[in-house]
């Protein structure tokens, strides 16, 4: 019983440590993206005054 709630627990703080890279790394994505097209198109850059 102990052995199959450590694998439990192993597995669940991988997938939660997965999704955090995940959603940190398109985050980041996101953020490159709307800079290059702020500069593409500079009359209609809103987001490039936020960073």
């Amino acid at each position: 019983m102990k052995q199959k709630q450590r694998a439990t627990i192993f597995l669940k703080i991988g997938t939660i440590l997965l999704g955090i890279s995940a959603l940190a790394l398109g985050l980041c994505w996101l953020l490159d993206m709307a800079n290059r097209d702020a500069v593409a198109h500079p009359k209609s850059a809103y987001l490039s005054y936020l960073f």
